[in-house]
């Protein structure tokens, strides 16, 4: 039987007022078949910067026991990804649970912002040509500071750095895709990128630096 690929919501589509009915379907005990649990986050806040808190939706149904951990969280009526259930209650009649949210899963696992729509067009193509670029930075190993690279893209105003920084450059552009709403943010970055590639090497010399480096 053909099973049809995961499809994701846009970053944010699991927050708002109302907030948005979620579904996850797990194998409880004492269900063979699964069941479904119907959720909403708590609130579009991160416990350490990754996980969001979620709640049963009308305080009472079925709780996030052990059989839900890895479950994908959906949004009712679409049924879009909008995140994994990472953390269950651990106790009867507790209604609560965690998710990680899909532009932290990209952190781990960077080919997924890719997958993760975007509201235009423009950021569709910026996304996809930072997809290239970063492949190439990666394999020509270049020495690049992503924290510095994100706070170019955003810009003075812009917001700083998660606690902790960047790891990667893949784990700064997903941030960059996922959290800032500002439409040239992402073309700034990959054009950066682009002009550190493309920097020419002094021969017998260390590489020539640009104005600025990242």
């Amino acid at each position: 039987m053909d099973v049809a690929p995961a499809q994701f919501a846009a970053p944010g589509a699991a927050f708002g007022e109302p907030s948005p009915r979620l579904l996850a379907y797990g194998f409880p005990a004492g269900f063979d078949e699964g069941t479904i649990a119907e959720y909403r986050a708590k609130a579009d806040l991160r416990v350490g910067d990754e996980w969001v808190e979620l709640v049963a939706f009308d305080g009472h149904g079925q709780p996030l026991a052990h059989g839900f951990s890895g479950a994908a969280v959906t949004l009712a009526g679409s049924h879009r990804v909008v995140g994994m259930v990472t953390a269950t209650t651990g106790g009867r009649g507790v209604l609560t649970g965690r998710m990680l949210p899909l532009d932290v899963m990209a952190r781990y696992w960077p080919e997924l912002a890719e997958r993760i729509p975007s509201p235009e067009a423009a950021a569709r193509t910026d996304a996809a040509r930072l997809h290239c670029l970063i492949e190439k930075a990666t394999r020509a190993g270049l020495d690049c500071a992503p924290d510095r690279l994100f706070r170019y893209a955003v810009g003075e105003f812009g917001p700083d750095v998660p606690e902790g920084g960047f790891a990667s450059l893949w784990q700064a552009a997903v941030h960059l895709l996922a959290q800032v709403p500002e439409a040239d943010a992402a073309a700034r970055f990959a054009d950066r990128l682009e002009q550190l590639l493309a920097t020419p090497e002094v021969p017998g010399s260390a590489a020539r630096q640009p104005d600025w480096t990242p």
